[in-house]
């Protein structure tokens, strides 16, 4: 399944943070659109540091742990699937990507999964 992905970012020497994209935006899983497109977005975060690399994940077991996954996980999928602008039909689901690809380039549509909390 690559209609989402999961992306690990590096801030410096820190744990990986990580994010939830739409995998097929720009084709056919282009991890280099896709980690350029976090990597933009990653300093907004208000996270400490700036981003140094941005990481296509294998699945999304790798971020499933994230405080915000499932949330993220819901509203992503709750989002694609909307009647306004959800991917129903070939011709709506060129329209869509474009949409998506562009909101993504502008840093929306990606979501933050959180910062890792202690075990307890």
């Amino acid at each position: 399944m690559d209609d989402a992905v999961a992306v690990a970012v590096k801030f410096g020497e820190g744990d990986a943070q990580y994010f939830l994209v739409y995998g097929r935006i720009f084709g056919s899983v282009e991890t280099d659109a896709l980690e350029a497109a976090v990597l933009r977005f990653a300093p907004s975060c208000g996270l400490e540091g700036s981003p140094t690399t941005a990481t296509v994940c294998a699945t999304l077991q790798e971020a499933s742990g994230e405080p915000y996954f499932f949330e993220c996980l819901f509203e992503m999928t709750r989002d694609a699937v909307s009647p306004s602008i959800g991917p129903y039909g070939r011709w709506r689901h060129g329209r869509w990507r474009k949409k998506i690809a562009r909101d993504m380039n502008e840093g929306r549509k990606i979501w933050y999964l959180g910062r890792p909390t202690a075990a307890v």
